[in-house]
């Protein structure tokens, strides 16, 4: 029995491969690519799903977390500046300094 298939068969579980802006999984399928196909628009949509669940997990642990620092006293975020220091550094600048340098000198970007 002869195989007339025109389209050749590929592995069961193959690797997807970036080519460029297009999406492939295993080997290209004449001239259409696999993403026109429905089985290649199935995948697309599930690796999309993935993505999109992974990052809302992401997220949820971030705002989780974020939640449990405050509770534990925390304030999560930059430190607030000293007054003082910015007062040095402003009077730097005033003397000629650039901005970086003066709050370099003043040392603004350390906490107290």
């Amino acid at each position: 029995m002869v195989d007339t298939d025109p389209i050749p068969a590929v592995s069961p579980l193959p690797l997807p491969v970036s080519r460029g802006k297009m999406f492939f999984v295993g080997k290209q399928r004449s001239a259409r690519h696999r993403h026109q196909l429905a089985v290649g628009e199935l995948v697309f949509h599930v690796f999309i799903a993935i993505a999109h669940f992974e990052r809302r997990l992401i997220a949820e642990r971030t705002r989780d977390e974020l939640a449990a620092a405050r509770a534990r006293g925390k304030r999560p975020g930059r430190h607030p500046l000293d007054p003082e220091k910015i007062a040095a550094a402003l009077e730097l600048v005033k003397a000629g300094l650039s901005p970086t340098v003066a709050a370099r000198q003043a040392r603004t970007g350390i906490p107290p």
